[in-house]
């Protein structure tokens, strides 16, 4: 479920339960008035629902917006704000990986950057259409990704399962892998395209700076060798 269809689900909810106990409380005066008089009721009822629904829905956008422990409640299993970070072999070397995930605004947005094992800068990346997928456990985004040492930015796309300690639990692993869509071609002048695998662990809700996201990253992968 996307992030406003829960929303929007908490604020039918809370709409309906309002609506009903204020119409349990004034049911009894309305029995004695004449029929116009009951339409004229309903309508205003109609109203003031239209103008509660609004009010409560304004509430909780705020308060989505504003509360990082309020989209972590609503979001449960879906909650993915904050910061990822991921290791895999490049060569002779390694690079890291450092993700941050924002769902401020009910849809997630992903910005990441990979470096080198100096820490130095290789590449950067900004999602599109970032898909939540809480049933099937699964991220699916694309995204715009700029090689540093290449002359054009690429396109391509991103496929992760979810995992957490337990059903309806947040997850804190990504595991799956990113493709390229700008197809180079090799010397027999065939297309080939290249997943490149990566498992990501989330190291805080909140956003950290990538100097304290590398050495988390560098004890969580380094240290395990």
């Amino acid at each position: 479920m996307h992030c406003s269809d829960r929303l929007g689900a908490l604020v039918t909810t809370l709409t309906v339960a309002v609506m009903f106990i204020v119409i349990l409380m004034i049911a009894p005066s309305l029995v004695p008035l004449s029929s116009s008089s009951k339409v004229v009721s309903i309508l205003v009822g109609a109203a003031g629902s239209l103008a509660l629904y609004r009010g409560i829905a304004g509430g909780l956008l705020s308060a989505f917006r504003g509360s990082l422990r309020f989209r972590k409640w609503l979001l449960g299993a879906g909650f993915l704000e904050g910061t990822w970070v991921g290791y895999f072999p490049h060569g002779d070397s390694y690079h890291f990986t450092v993700e941050y995930f924002d769902q401020e605004t009910g849809e997630t947005r992903i910005t990441g950057r990979e470096f080198d094992e100096s820490g130095k800068t290789y590449a950067t990346w900004l999602s599109h259409a970032a898909s939540v997928s809480v049933p099937d456990r699964r991220l699916v985004y694309t995204y715009s990704c700029d090689v540093f040492s290449r002359e054009r930015q690429q396109q391509g796309i991103g496929v992760f399962s979810l995992i957490s300690d337990g059903k309806g639990m947040a997850p804190h692993v990504l595991d799956g892998y990113a493709t390229d869509l700008v197809i180079e071609m090799d010397g027999s002048r065939k297309p080939t395209i290249k997943k490149d695998s990566n498992k990501e662990y989330k190291i805080s809700d909140a956003m950290i700076d990538d100097t304290a996201a590398i050495a988390r990253a560098r004890e969580l992968f380094l240290d395990r060798e």
